[in-house]
């Protein structure tokens, strides 16, 4: 049975574990606890340090093992009854767990709580919380095999580590660059949380937030976003350094960074060092760094070009062939039938408004009026947004080659692809996308036709019989060629 409750809290760029002794088994002191010159009452149920790395040994994680004996202080609720004796509450996962009942009388405050913790850095913070949650699924079936009852901070960091991974997965994370406050510069891969889907992710993750996750007395000052962004922060960069390091990245910057004077002379390889290697030290002093930071932050401003209180986005709309007669519609297309994927601004709050680049382009170049709502810059606002959609969907990138780009023209395949791979990208990066009517249609005409093509052998000549007609030439010896086509709402 277990004994204790792991507890875990994000301060001082590392995750503290610490366990409390369930109350039965938690020794009682005699008299107020002592304080300790900094001020804070040391707990009387936690475990030391040495107890705690004993207690979790049977989990045998390498990642662990390696954690360093720390100490942290944490504002926790303090318990001074009538007779003025001082005791830190226990957790509710204690309380429960050993089913006590809530102590009357008295007065219950905030106070600052020391106590003993192993640290672990935030490249091996992956690893722990991934061990820490097999024990737990483990305990699931067998309660007996985890060492430890798991309190509300080990839960929610273990969301957080989950949530950080899909980030990664979703392919959410942009390389940066900071300053610490000692002035000096370093790389930084940081987690993109812009996106409005990401965001709600993210923010449904803070309203789970325990306060105990948050209690640690710290500069972040148990604001809930600052502990979690700090967490995502330094776990995301951590897991995107240990790839570039095992993949041996830096050695595409090599070259260039023995060439006499080369660093010094491009910021981009002092920038890709800091990003690359396992220090992400980034050696820029003076005008230089002052130069490189207000780059790389011009880049990701560039990034989320859309604020959130953005009237308008660009909206991309599909329109199927038209040309295309009836009787030919099962039959591959000719060469120039094209699908028009036509540029759109949108209004955020009435969807139903569009304009369509083609008139965006002769409305004023300070802007106007459109059905009652006001857009300014239309025709910077679209360029903007086409340059932020490239980014997701390259072909834009011809049509930005135009002086007044207002539709690109694709082929049945790019169309298919379009719809496909790209549309759900675009939409989960608050893009319009308007497709044919039929394409969300349960009986979409969308299918795969298989065209075979037989060249004509001799015996076949001779005998009369065509290429892709029965007769005894069709059989398994008889070359044949097949093309798989695309049949997407009526053409190939």
């Amino acid at each position: 049975m277990s004994s204790f409750v792991l507890h875990a809290n994000w301060t001082d760029s590392a995750l503290h574990l610490w366990g409390e002794r369930l109350a039965e088994t938690a020794p009682q002191p005699d008299g107020d606890p002592p304080r300790a010159s900094d001020g804070a009452i040391p707990h009387p149920a936690a475990l030391t340090g040495a107890e705690l790395r004993a207690a979790l040994a049977p989990l045998k994680s390498a990642s662990l093992s390696a954690a360093a004996d720390a100490r942290i202080m944490l504002r926790l609720p303090v318990h001074t009854n009538a007779g003025g004796r001082m005791t830190p509450v226990p957790s509710p996962r204690a309380a429960h767990t050993a089913g006590l009942l809530e102590e009357d009388g008295g007065v219950t405050t905030l106070d600052a709580v020391s106590v003993e913790t192993l640290a672990v850095v935030p490249a091996d913070a992956a690893a722990v919380l991934g061990d820490l949650d097999a024990a737990l699924e483990r305990a699931a079936d067998e309660p007996a095999d985890c060492p430890f009852v798991a309190g509300a901070g080990v839960e929610f960091f273990i969301t957080a580590d989950r949530f950080c991974q899909w980030l990664l997965v979703q392919q959410r994370f942009v390389p940066g660059l900071v300053q610490d406050i000692s002035g000096g510069v370093r790389g930084l891969w940081q987690p993109w949380l812009a996106d409005d889907h990401v965001a709600l992710r993210a923010m449904s993750l803070l309203k789970a937030m325990p306060p105990a996750a948050r209690a640690a007395i710290d500069p972040l000052q148990h604001d809930a976003w600052s502990v979690v962004e700090d967490f995502l922060v330094r776990v995301c960069d951590a897991r995107c350094r240990a790839v570039m390091t095992r993949e041996n990245m830096v050695e595409t910057i090599e070259s260039r960074r023995t060439l006499p004077g080369a660093e010094a002379e491009d910021p981009h390889v002092t920038w890709l060092a800091g990003l690359l290697e396992t220090q992400d030290d980034v050696t820029a002093v003076g005008q230089r760094r002052t130069e490189m930071l207000k780059r790389v932050r011009g880049w990701i401003g560039v990034l989320d070009q859309r604020s959130s209180d953005s009237a308008w986005r660009l909206c991309l709309k599909l329109a199927e062939p038209i040309d295309v007669p009836a009787s030919q519609t099962m039959l591959a297309p000719a060469d120039a039938l094209k699908w028009n994927l036509t540029f759109h601004l949108q209004s955020i709050e009435s969807p139903a408004v569009t304009i369509s680049a083609a008139d965006l382009w002769v409305l004023p170049t300070d802007g106007a009026m459109v059905s009652g709502k006001r857009v300014d810059q239309p025709q910077e606002l679209l360029l903007a947004e086409l340059g932020r959609a490239a980014r997701v969907y390259r072909p834009l990138e011809e049509a930005l080659r135009k002086s007044e780009p207002a539709e690109l023209a694709l082929g049945t395949a790019q169309a298919y692809e379009f719809l496909r791979e790209h549309r759900q990208l675009l939409l989960e990066q608050g893009f319009g996308v308007l497709a044919p009517a039929w394409w969300d249609s349960p009986t979409a005409r969308l299918g795969v036709r298989l065209r075979i093509d037989s060249p004509e052998s001799p015996v076949a000549r001779a005998a009369g019989v065509s290429p892709g007609g029965a007769g005894p030439a069709f059989g398994l010896h008889t070359l044949v060629n097949y093309r798989w086509q695309i049949s997407l709402g009526g053409a190939t």
